[in-house]
């Protein structure tokens, strides 16, 4: 009888359109390593067992060669015309300008930054390069902006208990990237440093954390790995998707718009929430 009674629900809900609800996070967290192959990425033991816990996208890559138009272009909808490394300063439309325009907070925590709107280079282990919104005029020249640019530091407490913004860039310094000392090395740091959160469901409730590399050594296809409580588990997924469909995932999450570049043609990826 109450197997009856259920199957006449489910019938009679599919009659009335009813569907189940999609689940939608309201944070995400980005990480950039640098530098790696997907075959030497995934073979490491935290990332591979990272991979195996969210959904891993098998099929995807960076835009461009050498690391800056990658990151431009994972906050800039496009590669924005930036060639090589090197100082930029562009006056185009960022991820930053969709999110305050919904209200919608923000913050990149690169290490070793120096903080005060630094423009410079390089400090130490840290490089302007892979901090992509310093890059952006209408934030490096406002200082009230800037200050959502800082060093790493406040940055575990707040995923800890849950102050996170909606948005978060985080950036290794040279060696934790794996830039300077190799994979390995940013395997044990992303071990150190995420493992124990990763495993707090209250950390970790309503998260979204995406680890990537910026580019591969040569064979095209960089690691990519969406994870968290909504995420589906031990998922791979081999739909062709490269560092503006991370861009246009976040902006689908949180009804962004955007920002009239490639984005605007680009797909979000699907098919990773439960």
């Amino acid at each position: 009888m109450k197997k009856t009674i259920m199957g006449l629900s489910l019938f009679l809900l599919g009659l009335l359109g009813a569907s189940v609800a999609v689940a939608t996070p309201q944070k995400v967290v980005l990480v950039i390593l640098e530098n790696t192959d997907y075959d030497s990425a995934i073979s490491q033991p935290f990332l591979g067992k990272l991979a195996s816990s969210g959904t891993l996208l098998t099929n995807y890559d960076g835009v461009d060669h050498p690391s800056e138009p990658n990151y431009i272009a994972l906050v800039g909808g496009s590669t924005l015309g930036v060639q090589g490394d090197g100082t930029f300063n562009l006056p185009n439309k960022n991820l930053a300008d969709l999110l305050e325009a919904k209200g919608m907070s923000w913050h990149v925590y690169a290490e070793d930054y120096p903080g005060n709107c630094f423009k410079g280079s390089s400090s130490g282990k840290y490089a302007r390069k892979h901090n992509p919104l310093i890059s952006f005029t209408n934030i490096s020249k406002n200082s009230a902006r800037c200050a959502n640019i800082t060093n790493e530091t406040g940055f575990l407490d707040s995923f800890k208990n849950g102050t996170l913004p909606a948005y978060s860039m985080y950036v290794p310094n040279l060696d934790n990237d794996g830039h300077d000392t190799g994979v390995s090395y940013a395997d044990n740091w992303m071990s150190n440093t995420f493992a124990s959160i990763i495993n707090d469901t209250t950390a970790m409730k309503d998260t979204l954390l995406i680890v990537t590399f910026d580019e591969d050594e040569g064979s095209g296809r960089v690691y990519t790995v969406l994870y968290g409580p909504d995420v589906k588990s031990g998922t791979q997924l081999s739909t062709k998707y490269d560092h503006i469909s991370i861009l246009a995932t976040i902006e689908n999450l949180f009804q962004l718009g955007n920002l009239g570049q490639s984005d605007t043609t680009e797909s979000p990826i699907t098919g990773f929430l439960k």
